[in-house]
């Protein structure tokens, strides 16, 4: 976010671009992260978010071509280094259940990350009076969070474990 910001809608025209800038990021990397996930639980929900992610982007474009902006530029640091995080995710030599779960966590850090700045952009829309705005943002938030809480139940199922993961072994009993 840049200091010396004028007005409202010009904060809501960045933070718009942000949204785009992830939403239109992530395409490439949910396309990785779907063929580096071993469960098919987890796979149904990266290709269906995946389906979801690439009716975003045009979406926000055409609320951005309604205040007279384009969707170039954007995108934040903070965004990017999620995206970057779950990359080296996908790209890792894990595999199996520890995979699933670096991916689930990965997956869940930039759903909030969505969240909060659908909610934010969501709220100026509301203080200037987009109606419009306001309805689609709420759609695209909603199946952000449909998507973390999907993602939610997944990472709260038993995983199974392995001899590493088994509590550290002392002559005296395990330490937990």
């Amino acid at each position: 976010m840049r200091a010396g910001l004028e007005s409202i809608q010009e904060l809501y025209v960045i933070c718009l671009k942000d949204l785009h800038a992830i939403e239109r990021d992530s395409i490439q990397l949910l396309d990785r992260l779907l063929h580096a996930a071993g469960d098919v639980k987890l796979q149904r929900l990266i290709a269906t978010h995946l389906h979801q992610t690439l009716e975003h982007g045009p979406q926000l474009a055409d609320l951005l071509e309604q205040v007279e902006s384009k969707p170039e530029g954007g995108g934040c640091a903070s965004g990017r280094i999620l995206l970057e995080e779950a990359g080296r995710v996908a790209d890792g030599s894990s595999s199996g259940p520890t995979q699933d779960a670096a991916i689930m966590a990965a997956l869940q850090r930039i759903e909030h990350f969505e969240i909060a700045g659908y909610r934010f952009v969501r709220a100026l829309a509301r203080h200037l009076r987009l109606d419009d705005a306001v309805e689609v943002i709420g759609t695209l938030l909603d199946e952000e969070l449909d998507t973390s809480e999907i993602l939610a139940s997944l990472i709260e199922r038993p995983l199974p474990l392995n001899d590493a993961d088994l509590p550290l072994r002392r002559p005296w009993g395990y330490i937990k």
